[in-house]
């Protein structure tokens, strides 16, 4: 009798060890895969996306600010064993860090700065100082660097002096004559800014032989955005009516 209570007693306990044992287990992993977690957001920074568990081992995907990663945790070691970027997120400096890019690339003084969007780029436009001249400045905010450069035309004032900022809008405006007259010969006869679906423009109007062109530049980026013409008919119907006329006497010259 006591035998068999014994038995039962073992038996009871050897069950109630067992599923104490699973409770364990569950237990276990779910702290490990939290453990694995922690252990990669303290390596990488960011937040962890999703987290699959693979023999023990911690598969998951973590993003942070350079991007998102593929990552696998050892559940013995709790070390990473493997890494790999997935997805790199483009990052733009602000307009404060890339005016201070661009003095150290011109080595000069930056004395205008704006942002604008070109490509679907952002791109930061630059007036610079340097020994006395003035470069147009092109500089890529994502890639930090200068792209582009361009200097500008020497402005003369009275007395032989440099005109300052407050007449730089006369050195955009000779810039984007010289853009317009790119597009063809002519004498520019009038320019205007205009505001554009895209922008600011401007509006430069170019007299030729044969037509009257508008040529449209784009004050930020210097971008021809479109040109329409207007064919001179009126000068060539002048013309075709003295012919007329020319031909009209010969036929009376012949006549008499």
């Amino acid at each position: 009798m006591k035998v068999k209570l014994f038995l039962i007693g073992f038996i009871i306990f050897g069950l109630l060890f067992s599923s104490f044992q699973l409770f364990i287990n569950d237990q276990s992993t779910e702290l490990s895969k939290r453990s694995a977690q922690d252990i990669a957001v303290n390596l990488y920074g960011g937040k962890v996306i999703d987290t699959k568990e693979n023999n023990g081992n911690y598969e998951m995907t973590l993003e942070n600010n350079k991007g998102i990663y593929y990552l696998v945790v050892d559940g013995k070691t709790k070390k990473v064993k493997n890494i790999k970027l997935i997805e790199k997120k483009e990052s733009n400096l602000t307009i404060k860090e890339a005016k201070v890019k661009i003095e150290g690339e011109m080595k000069g003084k930056v004395k205008q700065i704006e942002k604008v969007v070109k490509d679907g780029k952002a791109i930061a436009n630059a007036i610079v100082e340097k020994e006395n001249k003035k470069y147009r400045v092109e500089f890529d905010m994502s890639g930090k660097k200068v792209v582009a450069t361009s200097e500008i035309p020497e402005n003369i004032g009275d007395g032989g002096q440099y005109q300052n900022e407050e007449n730089s809008e006369a050195i955009y405006e000779q810039r984007a004559k010289e853009i317009a007259l790119q597009q063809g010969p002519g004498t520019v006869t009038n320019i205007a800014k205009v505001m554009m679906k895209n922008g600011e423009h401007y509006k430069v109007t170019i007299d030729s032989v044969n037509e009257v062109a508008h040529v449209y530049v784009h004050s930020d980026t210097g971008r021809v955005s479109s040109v329409s013409s207007i064919p001179k008919k009126q000068t060539f119907d002048e013309d075709d009516d003295e012919d007329d006329e020319n031909d009209e006497n010969d036929d009376i010259d012949d006549d008499d």
